[in-house]
């Protein structure tokens, strides 16, 4: 039988923590850690968790302009489907 983790952190912690890591702000997990008291073990695997499930999340807090292809994949994921959408409800006005 495997026993369920309970998460010790609101998920609007989590969040607000995440839009932190995250453009524009690119704050450092280190810093986060220094001022939150959460190890930087689990901020690494909410960032990790945050990229797999399509979130344009930097390894580090590098800018965007230096970001490795990893990290520009959902990014550029989410504009082809912003742009497929707008393609698709431009054309249905013709039929």
């Amino acid at each position: 039988m495997t026993k369920k983790m309970i998460n010790p952190y609101p998920k609007e912690q989590k969040e607000a923590i995440l839009a932190r890591m995250m453009p524009p702000n690119n704050e450092s997990v280190r810093k986060i850690s220094k001022e939150t008291g959460i190890s930087e073990a689990t901020l690494y695997v909410w960032k990790k968790e945050a990229r797999l499930t399509g979130y344009a999340v930097p390894s580090d807090s590098m800018t965007s302009d230096k970001w490795s292809s990893e990290d520009k994949f959902p990014f550029f994921r989410m504009l082809a489907v912003i742009f497929l959408f707008l393609l698709t409800t431009t054309f249905q006005q013709f039929y």
